[in-house]
């Protein structure tokens, strides 16, 4: 059992998305399954905000979209969908199932403000894992956190050519800190053969 308690707030425009993945390599025959615990994506234009506050989430504005997925093969407990749609301050899209169901408001309702708990008072989610029979030698288990996305500073989108070269600029300054680094420290050992 996994105890999982979510926070998010985003009230900029752009999109984001955030899976949480993970491998499960059985010790006693070898075998390696990687799979998506969770998977998160946000897509918010302009006077849209979520707020996900222990178990209180709280979305709204003119145009978004909130897509949760929770769907893996080793989940015994705490699958589900969420997605939800708003364009022009109506609600498009509303599918729920699974742990988040019944939590959306209907097609066609308003979505200046929607509201809804989720988890335990508390936040909390309790998540239930099996990742197959008892073997001898266990299972490891290894966890990986993703992100990519692009949110803008009032509400202005940077156009591709500035990204690209504020994208360039940072990698430069990565790699002059890298290099003073390298020449700080002693050399490393060469690999053998």
């Amino acid at each position: 059992m996994i105890r999982w308690r979510p926070e998010i707030f985003v009230d900029r425009i752009g999109f984001g998305r955030d899976p949480i993945n993970f491998d499960v390599l059985n010790l006693d025959t070898g075998d390696l399954f990687t799979a998506t615990f969770f998977d998160l994506m946000t897509d918010l234009g302009a006077d849209t905000f979520i707020d996900w506050n222990n178990s209180q989430v709280q979305i709204g504005g003119q145009d978004g979209e909130l897509r949760i997925e929770m769907d893996s093969p080793f989940i015994t407990t705490g699958t589900g969908l969420l997605h939800l749609k708003f364009e022009g301050g109506i609600v498009t899209t509303a599918d729920d199932s699974g742990l988040f169901d019944g939590l959306l408001p209907s097609l066609g309702s308003s979505s200046a403000s929607i509201g809804f708990a989720f988890g335990g008072a508390d936040g909390f989610i309790d998540i239930g894992f099996d990742f197959g029979t008892e073997n001898t030698n266990g299972y490891n288990f290894n966890v990986g956190l993703g992100g990519g996305g692009m949110i803008s500073e009032m509400g202005v989108v940077p156009e591709p050519a500035s990204l690209a070269l504020a994208t360039a600029g940072l990698l430069a300054c990565l790699a002059v800190a890298h290099a003073g680094r390298r020449g700080a420290s002693s050399p490393r050992p060469s690999p053998p053969g």
